[in-house]
């Protein structure tokens, strides 16, 4: 599957869709070197358009704030340290062209600088829905070898979605 093929869906999902105290603004590859999670980075850690077949599909929790993707606009790459360590990890076992780097959560948060805990359009019913339902598009779509989720906190958090 190409990368724009998943964005183009991602767009699809969230049509015309508003939640309270989240941005459900999916800008286009806001991440120059394409390298961070989907949506604003490509997901892929290869200079490539398509996602890997048969890749780990690495979990985050969701982006961050409009002030974190706003810095990146500026600075042109993601440097978060879940992104930091997760490379160093995965190059080191060789596994930098078998990933996909993708968030159970779409969308910026407004106004919330932590992506580890819950946040208000959390407990939007519809938006959760929304939010299974990419994943679950994502997932049979991409049909991955493996799904990674990265924090402990995210376990009950998928069992729940």
């Amino acid at each position: 599957m190409l990368i724009e093929d998943l964005r183009a869906a991602l767009d699809e999902f969230f049509k015309s869709k508003s939640f309270p105290n989240l941005n459900i603004e999916f800008r286009s590859r806001l991440i120059k070197n394409g390298l961070g999670f989907f949506p604003y980075g490509s997901g892929v850690l290869t200079n490539t358009n398509k996602i890997p077949e048969n890749c780990y599909l690495f979990l985050g929790h969701d982006f961050g704030s409009v002030e974190y993707a706003n810095s990146i606009m500026q600075s042109g790459e993601e440097n978060k340290t879940t992104l930091r360590i997760l490379l160093k990890e995965l190059i080191s076992r060789e596994l930098k062209g078998e990933v996909f780097l993708s968030n159970i959560f779409m969308g910026l948060r407004e106004g919330e600088k932590s992506n580890i805990k819950k946040f208000a359009a959390f407990e939007n019913k519809e938006y959760k829905q929304l939010c299974k339902n990419f994943l679950e598009f994502q997932i049979e779509s991409i049909k991955p070898f493996r799904i990674i989720t990265l924090e402990q906190s995210q376990k009950s958090l998928f069992k729940k979605i």
